[in-house]
Order: C-alpha cells, then sequence, then structure tokens
C-alpha cells in the first residue's frame, strides 16, 4: 500500500506522510462494508517502510475492528517471487542494478531493484474483522498553512521539499534566478496551496481540514 510519492519529499516526512496513514485508515474502514466478522484481509508491507509505517498500520486495522491474526515474512508466501518495482521515474537505472547484483552477487541498498526496502524485510500481515466500527475512520490531521510554509522550500519548477533537504536538491534546483529559481512570498505560498489542493491530498484528509488550500 501507498498513496503515491510526492516529489521533493520523503514518505516519512510529517508533511506529507499522514497520507499513507489515512490512506490505510479510510481502507480499513471501508472493506468492514463488504466484510462479516471472521472475514480476513491481508496486507504485504515492508516492516521498515517509512509510508505505511507498522505501527500506525496495526492502530488503524485495530481502530476499525480488526485483530492481527498472523505475521510471516513475504518469501514463505506463493507469491514471493514477483517483480518489485516503484512504477515511475526510479525503475530507470533497475536494469543497471541487476547487472550489479548479478556481477557481484550481493544485493544490497544499493544494487537492490527496490532500494532502501530490502525482501527480506517484506512482511504479510493477516487481520480478522472482530467487530464492526461505530464511527467513522480515524484519521490523522494534516498540517496547517503557516507550519507547511514555515517548512519548505518551492523550486519554479514545481518542486517542494522540506527546508532540511535543500542541500539535497540543491545542484539542481532552488537557484537565484531561472527556470529553477527559489520561490519567494506570495509566489511560493501559491505553490504550497497549489499542491495540498490536489485531489490526491484533499481525498485523504477529513472534510474542512485542507480548507486553507481549497479555498
Amino acid at each position: 500500500p501507498h498513496a503515491g510519492a510526492v516529489r521533493g519529499m520523503q514518505d516519512k516526512d510529517n508533511l506529507v506522510n499522514w497520507r499513507h496513514t489515512n490512506m490505510m485508515a479510510k481502507f480499513f474502514w471501508t472493506a468492514t462494508r463488504v466484510l462479516r466478522p471472521g472475514g480476513l484481509i491481508q496486507v504485504s508491507s515492508s516492516s521498515t517502510a517509512g509510508g505505511v509505517q507498522e505501527n500506525k498500520m496495526l492502530a488503524a486495522a485495530e481502530s476499525a475492528g480488526y485483530k492481527l491474526v498472523n505475521r510471516f515474512w513475504f518469501h514463505d508466501w506463493r507469491l514471493a517471487g514477483y517483480n518489485r518495482v516503484y512504477g515511475d521515474y526510479r525503475d530507470s537505472d533497475k536494469r543497471k542494478r541487476q547487472v550489479l547484483v548479478t556481477a557481484t552477487g550481493v544485493q544490497d541498498d544499493k544494487t537492490a531493484p527496490y532500494r532502501n526496502q530490502m525482501p527480506h524485510q517484506d512482511t504479510c500481515y493477516v487481520f480478522e474483522l472482530i467487530r464492526k466500527p461505530t464511527g467513522p475512520p480515524k484519521l490523522e490531521k494534516p498540517p496547517g498553512k503557516q507550519q507547511v510554509l514555515s517548512a519548505v522550500d518551492c523550486c519554479r519548477c514545481g518542486l517542494v521539499c522540506p527546508k532540511n533537504r535543500r542541500s539535497y536538491f540543491g545542484e539542481a534546483h532552488l537557484k537565484a534566478r531561472g527556470p529553477h529559481e527559489i520561490l519567494q512570498g506570495a509566489e511560493r505560498e501559491r505553490a504550497v496551496m497549489k499542491l495540498f489542493s490536489e485531489e490526491r491530498f484533499v481525498n485523504l484528509a477529513a472534510p474542512g481540514d485542507l480548507k486553507w488550500a481549497t479555498g
């Protein structure tokens, strides 16, 4: 499970991590509408994922009326041999990394087809519905406008990144002028509001929580 990458942000960043948490909360709650008590849901995810974090996923399931009844390594499942991909630009050097694995016989964070999440960390979680929820899903509140504005830098190309990652993107973005100029003032504010008013943000927030971005 993944709520989708946000350019310039890491999944674990507080500014966007709430999207992954709320996606799972909504998923578990919605599934109760088609499951009877005793019904099972199996979720496969990395135990070290930065997006759908294990502790938050377990809490979302419990809140929706589920109990964790089994947990095992993905390698033990009959579907364990599937091809891992990101589904975006990060797959572009996948072939190169696979060649490194073949040549060296070593698979680590630099050579794995899916970096930072190693296959041996993939876990299957089996949840059983114990009771139907009595209320709506409990959702994390997204950050407010001033919190976001104080925490990010914006590039004219559309990149929005936390200030503490400015050095990471600084070689190509956030320049003094040009197509990758760092935005200031009203332009910067509009860039932030444009990002947070996208459906992939609004649809994962409680009604009204992103009113500052959507008007």
